[in-house]
């Protein structure tokens, strides 16, 4: 499902509400700016100042999903998904760095605000080509972007990290 599809601007609360509305699903933010290398990309998970410690871990258990009817503050929706959000970056980053020779080959923690409330495996991808001149060079970027996505979805929810069927 798309938050957004054209030039409207949803707010990061609007977006992160339409997120949450689905369970069993995970959230990618895509950007595309106009700095960095040629042709690379970068993933982004979340990373809140209380987690930094726990987020360096590599720990494979499933995301710790808030207690039932227990309230959650919205801007720390994201804190329970931050080890499963990380597990995702890093499947994302991987699948990236085949397609985008250059980018990174880890994800990236971030303050990233539009993940912050999402109460799901949530991540930022940024997508850079500073010699795009036209809208079709960017557009050649389009399909190993959603090959990788869609492979990483696929490997995170076979190895049952994102707590669904």
């Amino acid at each position: 499902m798309m938050t957004r599809n054209d030039d409207s601007n949803p707010s990061y609360d609007d977006r992160a509400a339409l997120a949450n509305a689905h369970r069993d699903a995970v959230f990618v933010s895509i950007h595309i700016a106009s700095t960095g290398a040629v042709a690379t990309a970068r993933t982004y998970f979340y990373r809140f100042a209380s987690s930094l410690p726990e987020v360096a871990g590599t720990d494979a258990s499933a995301a710790p999903i808030p207690a039932a009817g227990g309230p959650v503050l919205w801007e720390e929706a994201q804190e329970s998904y931050v080890e499963a959000s990380k597990r995702f970056a890093d499947i994302l980053e991987l699948e990236l760095a085949q397609r985008f020779p250059g980018s990174a080959a880890t994800p990236s923690p971030a303050a990233v605000r539009e993940l912050r409330s999402v109460a799901l495996p949530a991540v930022a991808v940024e997508i850079s080509n500073i010699i795009a001149t036209d809208a079709r060079t960017w557009t050649t970027m389009a399909p190993p972007l959603a090959t990788a996505i869609g492979r990483t979805v696929q490997a995170f929810r076979s190895a049952g990290a994102a707590g669904g069927d």
